[in-house]
């Protein structure tokens, strides 16, 4: 059985999936009907936690009561804990499991070549291990003799062996009705075609060829939507593995949380932070390390654009650091996510109008763009303005 495989660990517990708190495709289903399920499957759940939908946000968790510091709010077990790629791979090899240290170094070399994956080969590996039966067939075999090479060592070229494909083998599947939830956590509706490793057809190249590769049953549109559920809404585990916890994906972020979490015996536990939450608030959680949180609201604002694709607009961040305004109109810019948005211009380039930085989107995770006189700002422009007018204001 998977089980027996220490290096995945599908959950016995049956939950009912929705959408992260950083956006709104991907949720199904009422809110209260989730939200019973959700309480009732947790390991524990406190009586003072409740769903709701909050305009860009999507769903949140909020407090139907005063909570007080320190309260324990809930404790979950993970859907889904994925080994990291190398230490798999020594122990795959160490077992005497070529089939699977085969299949590895194949992710890994798709990745490698060319022009590179969109995301990193550890995600591509997890999606695999979240296929569920009917992705697969017992015929795959054949498939992959005629689709696919074993490679001969990380980063090398495929090797044509009728005996060696034999033994590729894929992570035993899930199933339907776990990954179905998965499935429905956050991913980007699309992807920019600035990114690395995207088709013309802005499809991911690598997933497809992993589709092809490993012959697969399900499409390359599924396998993606797989690896993203992966890059955006996994934790890393103690070994640097990833793990998806059903719990986790209703929290949002915040520079200055009031909640924080903890691994407690490899599950979830939630807990309010050291001041409560009043009735009515957000459970907030960081995405970012206590070290990242030290950094300034410009480096914050990029680990959080890059990694989870989103403009940070928490309490402490638009205290540190508002959206500008156009210095030409004086309208609000918009705030362009360089891994989502495409460029305004079609295939011109973003560049800065005040430093004249070229193609912003291939060195920052976000920038801001006036769509009334087509004006663009680099992020590292706008806070050099706003550090110049608060100097200006004070030697007044």
């Amino acid at each position: 059985s998977s089980m027996s495989r220490p290096w995945f660990h599908p959950s016995h517990l049956v939950y009912p999936h929705c959408t992260a708190a950083m956006a709104e495709n991907g949720s199904s289903g009422p809110i209260q009907s989730l939200g019973e399920s959700f309480s009732s499957r947790c390991k524990f759940f406190a009586d003072g936690v409740g769903l709701g939908d909050a305009p860009g946000y999507g769903r949140v968790l909020l407090a139907t009561r005063d909570l007080e510091p320190f309260e324990k709010l809930m404790l979950t077990s993970p859907e889904i804990v994925v080994d990291r790629p190398k230490a798999l791979l020594e122990e795959c090899l160490g077992a005497a499991s070529p089939g699977l240290a085969a299949t590895l170094k194949e992710v890994i070399r798709i990745c490698d070549e060319g022009e590179g994956a969109t995301y990193e080969s550890q995600v591509y590996w997890a999606a695999l291990a979240a296929l569920a039966a009917s992705d697969v067939t017992s015929n795959a075999q054949d498939d992959w003799r005629q689709n696919s090479g074993v490679v001969d060592g990380l980063g090398s070229s495929p090797m044509w062996s009728e005996d060696a494909v034999e033994q590729w083998e894929l992570p035993p599947q899930i199933s339907d009705e776990v990954q179905a939830r998965i499935l429905q956590l956050f991913y980007p509706d699309s992807v920019s075609s600035k990114c690395p490793g995207r088709e013309k057809s802005g499809q991911d190249s690598a997933a497809a060829q992993m589709v092809e590769r490993f012959g697969l049953l399900c499409s390359a549109s599924k396998f993606e939507k797989l690896v993203m559920v992966f890059k955006f809404n996994s934790f890393y585990d103690k070994d640097d593995g990833l793990v998806i916890y059903f719990a986790s994906s209703f929290c949002n972020h915040s520079c200055s949380p009031n909640c924080w979490w903890q691994y407690d015996e490899g599950c979830f536990s939630l807990l309010v932070g050291d001041v409560g939450v009043r009735e009515g608030e957000h459970l907030s959680i960081s995405y970012l390390s206590s070290k990242d949180l030290e950094r300034p609201v410009a480096l914050r604002r990029q680990d959080l654009a890059r990694g989870w694709l989103f403009f940070c607009k928490c309490s402490q961040c638009v205290a540190e650091g508002v959206v500008p305004c156009c210095p030409t109109c004086g309208e609000l810019a918009d705030v362009l996510i360089s891994s989502v948005d495409e460029s305004p211009y079609g295939e011109c380039n973003i560049n800065c109008d005040i430093c004249g930085k070229e193609d912003v989107s291939c060195f920052d995770a976000y920038s801001f763009h006036c769509a009334r006189c087509h004006m663009d700002i680099c992020p590292a422009c706008t806070y050099v303005q706003r550090t110049e007018r608060a100097l200006e204001h004070g030697a007044k």
